[in-house]
This record gives structure tokens, sequence and C-alpha cells, in this order.
């Protein structure tokens, strides 16, 4: 098995944008006009059932908790490393609009098809990890066994595994889950930095209710 990977595999995302002429809008005239229309709302609503498919594809996988850890863990590293809790209130949430929107955190960089999934136990839900393989080496898997990282890479160990295609549904799901997020985070983000608190358990365990709060367990 191909213990490196490949490229990812990208969803398709059409590259023109979706707005409809002035023209069009203005004199609704012209055949092409109106089937330019009724393209672009084929997109928007096949767009939008990609993204649902993935969300559930992510839930029938039971990787939805460790999916939506994986995006916003690295959005408090961003958080942590710009001190962004020593800043205004103002410039709190300057930042916020700069920072917190689909284009960066769900960079498609950042789902590639070397991810993988870490077997969840008790309370503990399953893990998302970048790379399967380098996670499993970096965690001590194949010194006594020398297969385990030929499993890992192929799917089929039992505890951690590679899966070329989770990556570009929790990209998908991520643009899903930052629907109409930055309000309500705006509103809250201040309270949360004071008790110490993070956007992860703020988005995943509180807003999204995807995970368990592991506190009151």
């Amino acid at each position: 098995s191909d213990l490196e990977g490949s490229s990812a595999e990208q969803s398709f995302r059409p590259t023109y944008s979706p707005v409809v002429p002035m023209e069009c809008a203005v004199r609704a005239v012209g055949a092409a006009c109106w089937m330019r229309v009724l393209l672009l709302l084929v997109w928007a609503l096949a767009a939008w059932s990609d993204l649902e498919n993935s969300v559930e594809v992510l839930h029938t996988r039971e990787i939805t908790c460790g999916a939506c850890r994986y995006i916003f863990e690295e959005v408090d590293e961003w958080v942590k490393n710009e001190e962004v809790g020593r800043i205004s209130k103002k410039k709190a949430k300057k930042w916020l609009r700069k920072n917190l929107h689909s284009e960066r955190v769900c960079n498609r960089k950042r789902f590639t098809d070397k991810m993988g999934i870490g077997k969840g136990y008790g309370k503990y839900s399953s893990k998302l990890v970048e790379d399967a393989v380098a996670f499993a080496r970096g965690s001590g898997y194949g010194h006594k066994d020398k297969t385990e990282l030929e499993r890992v890479a192929d799917g089929t160990h039992e505890e951690l595994w590679r899966d070329r295609t989770v990556g570009a549904h929790a990209a998908n799901a991520c643009e899903k889950w930052m629907e109409g997020l930055l309000p309500m985070v705006k509103e809250k983000f201040e309270d949360m930095l004071m008790d110490g608190e993070t956007l992860n358990d703020l988005i995943c365990v509180e807003h999204l209710q995807l995970c368990r709060d592991l506190k009151e367990l």
C-alpha cells in the first residue's frame, strides 16, 4: 500500500460566480438568460445536497464529533498563537470577522486523502487525524508488529485506519457547519475567553451539539 498517499480528492466546485447578469434581471428577455438562471438554481440545489450528504456520511462513519473537533481545534490554535484573548473586545470581533469564515476554516488543503480515523473508546469519540500513517508512526505503531503501518495505510487496522474520502466529506461538512456561525460566536466570544473555554467546545458541544461534554461525564 502507498504509505505516502496521493493528491486529495476534491469535490466538484463550479468556477463561475452564481450572479445573474444585470441585463437578465432588468429586461428578463432571451432564452440564454433564463437558461443560465435555471442552471444556477440547479447548481445551488446540488451544492446544498452535497453538503447535507457529507454530514450524513460522517454520521454513518461515527466521526461527526471528531471532524468538528479537528476543524475547530485548529481555530483555537489561531486564537492562542495570535493572543486574541489579550486584545480589546472591538478588536476581537474584528479578528473573528477576518478569520472565522469558511474560506479559511474550511480550506481544502486541510482535508486530504491522507486523513484517517482513530477508534473511540468509552466516553471518548472517534478522532479524525490529519495524516493517519504519520500519526500512527508517531504514536508507536509498528514497533512490535511491522505490518501495523501497512494496515493503517490500507484501512484494515482495527484501531486507526486511513480513509481516503473522509477528508472531502469533512471539508463539505465544515462549510455546512459554518453557515450562520459568526453571529453566535461574536455574541459569546468574550465570555468564552473569560471562562477559559474553547471555540471547539462552544461550537461542537454547545451550539451544534455534535459532541458530548466530557466535563459532565
